[in-house]
């Protein structure tokens, strides 16, 4: 019984050359060590694992003395490609000290990174019984180097746990036959084959294997059905025992020629290196030039990393108007063999024709990008257009009496409204940008209520486009987009973790442009839409400014000026007051000097107002301004 389990040990291990009737306690002394290694290193290093009682060298040494690094190193097709490692851990047969399947990888991460393993563009796994459950374990632990394993190749690994671990584990001392015991009563097996499937297909590395067709002492150690649970594409028998299959004897031998087979297919040949692609770009000159044609005014843009390590790109000098790009312009990664797809969208007020940025990759020399639109008005007109379908989708909103008292409930201090009306643009901007990102939507959105007079509103979507991409932040025609809220609502603070630079009030005005709800051609609903806003308390300052916008654009500056003083008491901003001025300028007023404010005394300095802060007192003051009462008819003013 003695030599019989003796001999059941040895079918587990196969790690030793050693006779079986040597005494022997099969503990591995040997380091793990590079035996073959170039200068300068190759891009694949192929790492060796032996199993349970193993030895780092020893196990892979056929009985002539041949070794199968060796056969890898004399290959004329992989030598010169490949770098070798022979990584070794503590197994013993008898005596305490030995290492589980965790504790071995764990070591094996420590010696791939003292060996500079982790370095290499591509990493191969050549592991032997149980060295392969140690090769899951690290990629498990360590699944950030998952993408730099193209391949990882199995010699009867017992996948689903060994029948002779139940015997072996009677007289030995190691913990790690507790994990190779059968599957259906071993929660560790279990509990690892649960963890790998659950990465997904996409992201394991292709698994391949061996299995041996010859007894070991009589038993079959690592049969078929052990062999193949893990195993991307049909397993290979090889006319070897447990312990011969690593022990190639030849350039001929089947796993010699397994090995070389599989490197060539899933390896060798395939870019190593990260690769950058860029099938969207066109190439003219010494620039690529990505076309926006359509009259959304917005294309989507590949960046492919066809290679086979992670790349790291930027887009730098980015233009800082006109031109959004999600989700944003890094410094971010792309995986191996991975697309990223950026949107590149016009804003509302887009003027130029060509915007330009600088494509950077740590993968390829820089490329200068020029964004072309080579029909600038049909993008506006369309943009227009949409203005007016979310004008009316929000006058129908507002026209259901349910939505209209559930916002008139939020009363005039609640956020639940003004967040109420923004995302109702959001959701008209969605229907018909819905190839946009969520950030994107609520970019166009912001961009829109700036375009409105509604800069509080644009600075509620600014932070909603941050909550559902914080990269977005830092794009600078984002930040510029930013700044024309802030400076336009009073508010300086923006977004959670970026700061804004302030702007010039007039510039920020001027760059709004015209008010699309309110401009020529605008339908009739937008003057019920200002009328409905103003029956909600915490919504008037929007219904009042929209009533502002619409008389101002029909010629009638004294109801402008009386909608904007309305407007500017329940919320005073900088663009109520701007507005405000700019009626009051054009408003046929009889200068008085003895009338108080309506005297020649308020006129405000506007040579200060763009760059000095203001504050509501101010701009209230500076805003109210009599009017004499020949010049107004009561009718002409509407109910507050």
């Amino acid at each position: 019984m003695a030599a019989a389990l003796c001999a059941a040990l040895l079918e587990l291990a196969a790690c030793s050359d050693k006779e079986a009737s040597t005494p022997q306690t099969f503990s591995n002394t040997t380091d793990p060590q590079w035996v073959h290694q170039q200068n300068p290193p190759a891009k694949v290093a192929l790492v060796f694992i032996h199993g349970i009682f193993g030895d780092t060298l020893g196990t892979w040494k056929s009985s002539d003395g041949t070794r199968f690094f060796d056969l890898v190193e004399k290959d004329n097709d992989l030598g010169p490609q490949v770098d070798i490692l022979a990584f070794g851990y503590t197994s013993k047969m008898i005596g305490t000290g030995s290492f589980d399947i965790q504790e071995a990888a764990n070591r094996l991460h420590l010696y791939l990174d003292n060996k500079g393993v982790l370095g290499y563009p591509a990493i191969v796994f050549v592991a032997h019984s149980m060295g392969g459950l140690v090769v899951l374990q690290e990629l498990l632990t360590h699944r950030e180097l998952l993408e730099r394993v193209p391949l990882i190749v199995f010699y009867a690994t017992p996948q689903e746990g060994s029948q002779i671990t139940t015997i072996a584990r009677r007289i030995a001392e190691n913990p790690a036959l507790e994990q190779m015991l059968p599957a259906d009563r071993n929660g560790y097996l279990r509990t690892l084959n649960d963890h790998w499937r659950a990465l997904g297909a996409g992201k394991r590395p292709p698994v391949v294997c061996v299995y041996e067709k010859q007894p070991t002492y009589g038993v079959m150690v690592v049969p078929w059905s052990s062999a193949t649970r893990f195993c991307d594409e049909p397993a290979l028998a090889i006319a070897a025992n447990h312990l011969t299959i690593v022990k190639p004897d030849r350039p001929g031998h089947d796993s010699m020629v397994f090995l070389a087979t599989k490197l060539k297919q899933y390896v060798l040949g395939r870019h190593l290196t990260a690769k950058l692609e860029t099938p969207d770009f066109e190439v003219e000159d010494d620039h690529a030039v990505l076309t926006i044609s359509n009259p959304e005014g917005m294309r989507a843009a590949r960046l492919v990393n066809a290679g086979g390590t992670t790349l790291r790109y930027t887009l730098a000098q980015f233009p800082d108007s006109g031109l959004f790009v999600g989700p944003g312009l890094g410094p971010d990664d792309i995986p191996a063999r991975t697309t990223r797809t950026l949107q590149f969208v016009l804003i509302y007020g887009a003027k130029d024709a060509e915007y330009r940025f600088l494509l950077t990759s740590d993968a390829a020399p820089s490329q200068q990008v020029v964004v072309r639109i080579p029909n600038l008005a049909a993008v506006q007109a369309a943009r227009t257009e949409a203005a007016l379908a979310v004008s009316r989708e929000l006058t129908a909103a507002l026209s259901d009496e349910r939505e209209l008292e559930r916002l008139k409930a939020t009363g005039a201090e609640g956020g639940e409204a003004p967040q109420r009306l923004a995302g109702l643009v959001k959701d008209s901007i969605a229907k018909r940008y819905p190839q946009l990102s969520l950030s994107g939507q609520w970019l166009l959105s912001a961009d829109l209520l700036n375009a409105v007079n509604w800069p509080h509103l644009a600075v509620r979507a600014l932070q909603n486009a941050e909550r559902a991409d914080p990269a977005i932040a830092q794009v600078p025609s984002v930040q510029r987009l930013a700044s024309v809220s802030a400076r336009l609502a009073g508010e300086p603070k923006v977004f959670a973790n970026v700061d804004i630079e302030p702007l010039d009030l007039d510039v920020a005005q001027a760059e709004t442009g015209t008010n699309p709800f309110a401009a020529a051609g605008a339908p009739a609903t937008v003057d019920h839409l200002a009328r409905r806003l103003q029956q909600v308390p915490s919504l008037a300052a929007q219904g009042f400014s929209l009533e502002g916008d619409l008389k101002a654009e029909r010629g009638d500056e004294i109801g402008a000026l009386e909608a904007y003083r309305k407007a500017g008491d329940l919320q005073m901003s900088p663009s109520i007051w701007q507005r405000g001025q700019e009626a009051r300028l054009q408003a046929p007023v009889h200068e008085d000097p003895g009338a108080g404010h309506g005297s020649a005394s308020v006129e405000v300095d506007r040579s200060k107002t763009g760059s000095e802060a203001i504050s509501r007192r101010a701009l209230r003051e500076a805003l109210v301004r009599p009017i004499p009462e020949e010049a107004l008819n009561e009718e002409d003013i509407p109910p507050p």
